[in-house]
């Protein structure tokens, strides 16, 4: 009874949503994400007061009859109409709550659609999945545009003067001359501080928003006009408050092992051809070990298929745990190698497919991973993000619970946002010296930012998995997972944030997550016997900054320092040329900090010319 299995309907579904507002009909809006689908629905096009409304997307699995059974109709047959990007992992419990006949082919659009009809938006309450979807009301004139609850499937908005727009991409954006790419300066101020792209509802490009997790905008067009200020988003999703559970340590163990299992199992029993990604780490090799169990329990013969990518350093590579987890479960495992030449080289298509700059150089190997995938012909692909965030595997989490424990509810200046950016914004302002690389005016901008920032307590461990979970690193690292993903038509799935997984970690508060000096205690507990005794004894977490920090000190290729002084050298309104020729001068002795710094001035460089970006 662990593992919930998906209707006939049931297919891989990776799609590009495009749907649009504005004085005349946009049909340009998925030229440039054929990678998501190459099949693209009828178009579909409405009146309303604020203008034509036009809905479109393409899909990875549809085929030439497919444009009904997706969940459109025509407009004089029926109210609903829904764009959809995304997959369904409860698809019987939101057949049967749609009170209607769902047949067993209906896909999961058809079937969402059939739920709103009959509750409305409240009907994403129910999900347990990952979606981005457009509906529109054409009796109310309203489009409903809904993300769900961590942001798994991408959703962005573009707010024009005479126009608004939807897409699964930012790039589709701009696939017209006349939609040109201006810059967000505050943004991009972020990212280069801290590395964070993700944290908040603005993106480097002005007027261009990303819908945050858990949000819906109801955009009720008889009242609104292209050039007005969006209405607010809506929270249709929270969290649970920590400590909000009491339950026995045996007790939790089981439930967790119960709801992970039926989390891996509902995501990899979907049809398609599938893989996990497995590092030799803890949270993989958790996935490994259950789905190498359910085939013990099941008779399955079929081997597991694994992919690894190394990097040619024992320390990153952690080749005696990845053999553990082989011998114990029997998958098979296939490996590629990233080397910083790797990074140089896929620096372009990286930023073009990711949208936004990158702050870390090791992003290469993912895209390598995917790439050797998609050789083998995985269409889907499971991995282990977001246990760290809700089970507290980051030092930095653990470091701020001891503080909080030594010193009570202590106020501290500016919380860390991130377990893998270089330096806080109060760090980088409290050592101006350090600051000489951004222009006069950016400078002072990061001193303000810096000064403004509040002052908050020291936080509990319950209180900071909460936190990690929608700020920081998270929503960025899902972003890029589903983009790298569908960069090689390959549909991401991820366990560990299925909602009930989630909602029982964060709910457990403190209790059972740091214990001695074993961070994820209830992860190691309740794999006990699924994974190899060397990995549930391995507390030491790797940073692949380290292993960046060396590929940008001992490069011989000097070309990538040069492109960090061009692009000094193109943005003076941001960059103060002589302090980049500065830092640059020395890369050999620099501080990990500084060859950090340079990475992500190399990458915002790259995003501008890509983008044509302007002030």
């Amino acid at each position: 009874g662990a593992c919930r299995f998906p209707g006939k309907g049931a297919a891989i579904v990776m799609s590009g949503i495009w749907a649009y507002v504005g004085p005349l009909s946009n049909t340009n809006g998925l030229r440039n994400v054929r990678h998501r689908g190459r099949f693209e629905t009828s178009r579909q096009v409405f009146d309303s007061p604020a203008g034509v409304v036009h809905l479109q997307q393409c899909d990875r699995t549809a085929d030439s009859h497919d444009a009904q059974r997706l969940g459109y109709s025509a407009r004089s047959k029926r109210r609903y109409s829904i764009v959809f990007d995304g997959c369904l992992y409860n698809r019987n419990e939101m057949s049967r709550l749609a009170s209607k006949s769902i047949d067993g082919e209906a896909t999961d659009a058809q079937i969402l659609l059939a739920a709103f009809e009959c509750l409305g938006w409240k009907c994403v309450e129910h999900i347990d999945g990952v979606f981005a979807c457009v509906i529109w009301d054409d009796e109310e004139k309203r489009l409903n545009v809904i993300r769900d609850a961590f942001g798994l499937r991408p959703l962005y908005i573009y707010a024009g003067q005479t126009s608004i727009a939807f897409a699964s991409e930012i790039k589709q954006f701009f696939s017209e001359p006349c939609t040109p790419a201006k810059l967000n300066a505050t943004r991009t101020l972020d990212f280069l501080l801290s590395g964070l792209t993700d944290h908040s509802s603005e993106t480097m490009f002005e007027n261009v928003y990303r819908l945050p997790g858990g949000a819906i905008l109801r955009l009720d067009t008889r009242v609104w006009q292209p050039g007005d200020d969006l209405p607010a988003f809506d929270n249709w999703y929270q969290l649970p408050e920590p400590d909000s559970l009491e339950i026995s340590e045996a007790e939790a163990i089981e439930r967790f092992r119960y709801l992970l299992s039926d989390s891996v199992a509902s995501q990899w029993r979907r049809p398609g051809k599938r893989a996990l990604c497995l590092s030799g780490g803890l949270d993989s090799s958790s996935i490994a070990g259950i789905l190498a169990t359910e085939n013990s329990t099941s008779g399955n013969k079929d081997k597991i298929v694994t992919f690894k990518v190394c990097f040619g350093d024992e320390e990153f590579d952690e080749t005696p745990l990845l053999k553990s987890v082989i011998e114990l479960t029997g998958v098979t495992n296939h490996q590629t190698l990233c080397t910083f030449p790797d990074a140089l080289r896929l620096i372009e298509p990286l930023t073009w497919h990711l949208d936004e700059p990158f702050s870390r150089a090791s992003l290469a190997a993912q895209w390598m991973l995917f790439k050797l995938a998609a050789g083998e012909g995985t269409r889907a692909t499971l991995d282990g993000q977001g246990a760290d965030e809700q089970l507290c595997g980051y030092a930095s989490m653990i470091s701020e619970h001891q503080a909080y424990v030594a010193g009570g509810s202590k106020f501290v200046h500016t919380p860390v946002v991130s377990s893998r950016s270089s330096l806080s914004w109060n760090e980088e302002a409290n050592g101006r010296q350090a600051l000489h690389w951004l222009s006069p005016e950016q400078r002072q901008a990061a001193f303000r930012k810096s000064e403004s920032q509040p002052y908050i307590p020291n936080r509990r461990l319950g209180q900071l998995c909460r936190y990690r979970m929608l700020n920081g690193d998270l929503p960025m690292m899902m972003r890029q997972n589903d983009r790298l993903g569908a960069a090689h038509e390959i549909e991401t799935h991820v366990p560990f944030m299925a909602r009930k997984v989630v909602e029982f970690s964060i709910a457990l508060g403190d209790k059972y997550k740091l214990v001695g000096n074993q961070s994820k205690y209830l992860l190691r507990r309740s794999m006990n016997g699924l994974v190899p005794r060397i990995i549930l004894e391995h507390y030491q977490k790797k940073s692949y900054s380290k292993l960046e920090e060396e590929w940008l000190r001992s490069s011989k290729d000097q070309t990538w320092v040069n492109a960090v002084n061009v692009t000094a050298l193109e943005w003076p309104e941001l960059l103060d040329k002589e302090g980049v020729r500065v830092i640059t001068k020395d890369c050999e002795h620099a501080d990990k900090e500084t060859l950090l710094l340079l990475w992500r001035i190399l990458c915002f460089g790259t995003w501008a010319r890509k983008f044509n970006v302007s002030l």
